[in-house]
């Protein structure tokens, strides 16, 4: 009897962002971590270098920060070495590298599967939606031989502007009450001048 072998389709690598879409409001901030998925878990394939681009819009969104490595698992591309890592911001865009000086076979032995490759925060500027593109410069093994990836662009991330931009009434309420007992204080101390003064005066 023949036997039929079917060849199972392998699984897909590919880059995403968590959040998927994302809001903030006008001054404040927001973090988004680059994920990658379907590795080999702890068998080859595995990831050994990196260099993407990441876009936004620049009057919506200012980068506050890089972050690489997973909060969890630590940074996968340093789990017995140390790795070569750099961020570059620019206009509107961010340059992500990471390389690896873990062995080939630390690397297909001891990665994970899926994790954080870096998290990016922004600050919230204006109202308005801004995409997170991804574009890959390079992207390889442990080998250093390029890997087939399926980007994901991000769902736009939404920067809503205030109700209204006063200061919080609560602290208006604080600095006015603070104001009053300065105000009392310093009127005690004036006629405690006033009055008492006058009598060390006679001693």
């Amino acid at each position: 009897m023949a036997l039929l072998l079917v060849a199972l389709p392998s699984k897909a690598i590919t880059l995403s962002w968590t959040p998927v879409t994302a809001s903030a409001a006008t001054g404040s901030s927001l973090d988004m971590a680059l994920i990658i998925s379907g590795l080999g878990d702890h068998v080859s394939p595995s990831l050994g270098v990196f260099d993407i681009d990441v876009d936004y819009e620049p009057s919506i969104l200012g980068l506050g920060g890089v972050v690489f490595g997973d909060p969890g698992l630590g940074d996968q591309l340093a789990l017995d070495q140390s790795a070569d890592r750099s961020f570059t911001p620019r206009d509107g865009s961010v340059n992500l590298y990471e390389l690896s000086f873990d062995t080939v076979a630390d690397l297909n032995t001891l990665q994970a599967g899926s994790f954080t490759l870096a998290t990016l925060s922004f600050n919230a500027l204006s109202a308005g939606v801004s995409p997170l593109n991804i574009s890959l410069n390079a992207i390889g093994d442990a080998n250093a031989d390029s890997l087939s990836i399926e980007p994901v662009t991000a769902g736009p991330v939404t920067v809503e502007a205030n109700a209204d931009g006063s200061v919080p009434e609560p602290a208006t309420w604080l600095l006015v009450s603070l104001g009053v007992l300065v105000m009392k204080r310093l009127s005690w101390r004036l006629l405690g001048q006033k009055y008492f003064l006058p009598v060390l005066g006679s001693l």
